[in-house]
């Protein structure tokens, strides 16, 4: 009688792990697949007070682009920078969040190396090498996991201050695409 209540035992809690896993991806699997897009924007640069010592200082983008799985985007990033060097540097620990036009969000942590060039006289040129892991997300990506790289070229004008900056992104994701929220 032991042995049966037992073996009943261990049935019912196999089948309520079953069902919490499916009721946690809405009875869908985890849809995995390659991520990839682009982005362009405007770039400041803040005080590094809220960044880890050393920082020289807190950089902040915003712009648009096009996101595999999300579509049309805006872009919001923010990381503090360190120079290592005269033309070499470091970012991190930083955010990048992409939203599509249906309010999807997936939020990335990210860190980042770069070497500045000066192509002209006036102007500075930042090629960014960058790593990324999924650390949020909500509509579709609530849930999500993955991680990707990218790389970019941040374009400083030193006579007007203006910076613009444009970056690749590719990578891995998995999420359960059946919470699509309406478009």
């Amino acid at each position: 009688m032991t042995r049966l209540l037992r073996v009943t035992a261990l049935f019912a809690a196999l089948m309520v792990l079953t069902a919490s896993t499916a009721l946690a991806t809405h009875g869908q699997p985890l849809h995995e697949s390659p991520i990839g897009g682009a982005s362009a924007g405007v770039d400041t640069y803040g005080d590094p007070s809220t960044c880890p010592a050393g920082a020289v200082w807190r950089y902040f983008h915003s712009g648009t682009g096009e996101l595999s799985h999300l579509g049309a985007v805006t872009v919001e990033v923010t990381h503090c920078t360190w120079l290592d060097s005269a033309t070499t540097g470091h970012a991190g620990p930083g955010t990048i969040t992409f939203t599509a036009a249906n309010g999807d969000s997936l939020m990335l942590a990210h860190q980042a190396s770069f070497e500045v060039v000066t192509p002209t006289a006036g102007r500075l040129l930042s090629l960014i090498d960058l790593e990324w892991e999924v650390v949020e997300g909500t509509g579709r990506f609530e849930g999500a996991t993955g991680t990707g790289g990218g790389s970019g070229v941040s374009d400083i004008d030193l006579v007007t201050g203006a910076s613009t900056t444009t970056v690749s992104y590719w990578g891995t994701i998995a999420y359960d695409a059946s919470k699509k929220s309406a478009d």
